[in-house]
């Protein structure tokens, strides 16, 4: 996500605290975190949700109803 891209910039290029940042971008700082773990696996119900998006984002543009 762009938002977590912009506070990592803003804190590497600036020093600016990471829980203000997120605080003001309206995140959690948890999730800021999650997004940069590299270690973390996807868990079955995250496949399963990207698996439904994908089928309604495919629907949809066979729709043209939200393009």
């Amino acid at each position: 996500m762009k938002t977590y891209q912009l506070i990592h910039d803003c804190h590497q290029k600036y020093d600016w605290k990471i829980d203000l940042m997120c605080k003001w971008a309206k995140v959690a700082r948890s999730a800021y975190y999650k997004h940069f773990d590299s270690k973390r696996t996807i868990s079955k119900r995250e496949l399963r949700d990207k698996r439904i998006e994908a089928k309604i984002i495919e629907i949809a543009k066979s729709n043209n109803s939200l393009s």
